[in-house]
């Protein structure tokens, strides 16, 4: 016990002679206001002083015997010596926070009230365990923190709510960063969605219609590269509709259906026209209407002759004026005449020598043209 009396006693006398020394130094500094900063060396001391003080007062709390008191005792005179030094004349400290947390935004509504309570938490959490004589106080709405207590701990939270303030703005300013990258990504991926629903429209599109530039040829040939691009159903009346011409076209994303029904308005040659007839798999039923097609359903494209082309008419003609060689050049004549007109598949011609009667079996327009070749060939 008498040791740690000895120490404390000998640690006293060496630390007032110290804060004597420096307080005749520290006056000197204040007489002309307004004060200049502390010099780093005098903050350690004042610094050491109030470590010391704490020290005491652990000890006063530890110590069950007079050593405890002879410690208290240590660290009030310690602590009156602290009060009397000139750094520790009460202080007022304005602190403007950085003014970018006053600009903080989430949805356009303003956060910087909260922004500015959450830094003034964080100083104060740095600042009571360092300094708890420093009382703070805030202006929220200006962002103004304002520090009261003995200069050189006013002056030393300043210097740490300057440095937390630093911190504060250049963690704003990555915060910030960050959201308008998160902002940017967000857009760029959402352009992407975009672009991929275009060109996925654009592939449906294309899946459903036709697009081609046809040469001219054969009906049969061009439903076959009309069927390779887009499925659907092409139905023929008979299989001579396959053997139309149809005239060089193009045409791009187009349903089959308009299509189709395109193609029997289009310019054509005698013989070579066609119908075009499309059924809808919508239910003609009046209760069934507004309900949606059945899953996979398409509709039926049927080509045809037009009916006037598909009646088949029988016509007996008498040829008795005619006879021998002649007989022979008649029926070459009617031959070259279906030929021509594109009637051979579909007529009939039977010449009956004994009765000399011509059996022709054909369309009405077939049987109209025989009989022109007759009026022709009877003429001359």
């Amino acid at each position: 016990m008498h040791l740690t009396r000895t120490r404390l006693t000998t640690r006293l006398a060496s630390l007032a002679a110290t804060v004597l020394l420096a307080a005749s130094t520290a006056g000197a500094m204040q007489a002309t206001p307004p004060a200049k900063p502390i010099a780093p060396e005098r903050m350690a001391q004042l610094f050491e002083m109030q470590r010391q003080i704490a020290e005491l007062r652990h000890q006063a709390r530890t110590l069950e015997d007079s050593s405890g008191a002879e410690a208290s005792e240590a660290a009030d005179k310690l602590e009156a010596e602290l009060l009397k030094q000139p750094e520790s004349m009460y202080a007022l400290e304005q602190v403007n926070l950085d003014a970018r947390a006053l600009m903080v935004t989430l949805n356009g509504e303003s956060r910087s009230r909260s922004v500015i309570q959450s830094l003034i938490m964080s100083l104060m959490r740095s600042l009571e365990p360092r300094h708890p004589e420093v009382a703070v106080s805030v202006d929220d709405l200006l962002g103004t923190l304002f520090l009261e207590g003995p200069r050189w701990q006013v002056e030393d939270a300043k210097a740490l709510v300057d440095e937390q303030n630093a911190a504060f703005a250049h963690r704003l300013k990555e915060i910030r960063a960050a959201q308008f990258e998160q902002l940017r990504e967000g857009r760029s991926e959402q352009e992407r969605d975009m672009q991929a629903d275009r060109q996925a429209a654009q592939e449906e599109l294309r899946a459903k219609t036709v697009s081609l530039a046809w040469n001219g040829g054969k009906l049969g040939d061009l439903i076959a590269a009309v069927q390779k691009q887009v499925t659907c159903n092409v139905v023929l009346g008979d299989p001579t509709v396959a053997d139309v011409s149809i005239p060089a076209l193009s045409v791009q994303l187009m349903s089959p259906e308009v299509f189709f029904q395109m193609l029997a308005q289009l310019p054509s040659q005698p013989g070579s026209e066609i119908s075009v007839f499309v059924v809808d798999p919508t239910p003609s039923d009046s209760t069934m209407r507004g309900q949606p097609k059945g899953e996979g359903s398409m509709s039926a494209i049927t080509i045809t002759r037009p009916r006037s082309m598909n009646t088949v008419e029988h016509e007996v003609f008498d040829v008795r004026e005619w006879s021998g060689e002649s007989t022979s050049r008649l029926v070459d004549s009617i031959a070259f005449a279906m030929d021509a007109a594109g009637f051979t598949d579909r007529v009939k011609v039977r010449l009956h020598a004994q009765s000399n009667m011509l059996f022709v079996q054909g369309p009405d327009e077939a049987v109209t043209l025989i009989r022109k070749v007759l009026a022709a060939t009877k003429a001359k």
